[in-house]
């Protein structure tokens, strides 16, 4: 199976995602395996907000399978299970739906407008891998 021909799997989870738990996914994936602690650490940098709410937040990934729990020596240890790249077509799929209602054509329009020249030439390859097949 191809690139262009590979089914993105519908994780089921995008739009029920909010602002905060996208904030610690983005964590998440930047880091790798995190307590609670270092994910709470972080975001106070930032903004104001509980160490509860993070756990909270975290609790919730858990049980909708976006992040895994593991005992640690101290404290629990989360890591990410859905990638970035699946999240993100995720919620693209959901503006497609929902919003545009299936007018994906502004839709790539409007991503291809923000594309550099080595993804510019990633995206030609993959239309004659398509026109191609």
């Amino acid at each position: 199976m191809t690139n262009s021909e590979e089914k993105i799997p519908d994780i089921g989870i995008t739009n029920s995602l909010g602002d905060s738990e996208l904030e610690i996914l983005h964590i998440m994936w930047r880091r790798g395996e995190s307590t609670v602690r270092q994910v709470y650490d972080e975001i106070r940098e930032r903004r104001n907000i509980t160490l509860p709410a993070v756990m909270l937040s975290m609790e919730r990934l858990t049980r909708r399978g976006v992040i895994q729990k593991q005992a640690g020596d101290r404290a629990a240890v989360y890591s990410p299970i859905v990638t970035k790249e699946k999240v993100g077509y995720g919620l693209l799929g959901e503006v497609v739906d929902r919003v545009l209602q299936e007018s994906s054509g502004s839709v790539v329009s409007h991503l291809v407008g923000r594309l550099n020249k080595k993804e510019l030439e990633q995206i030609k390859t993959l239309i004659n891998d398509i026109q191609e097949s």
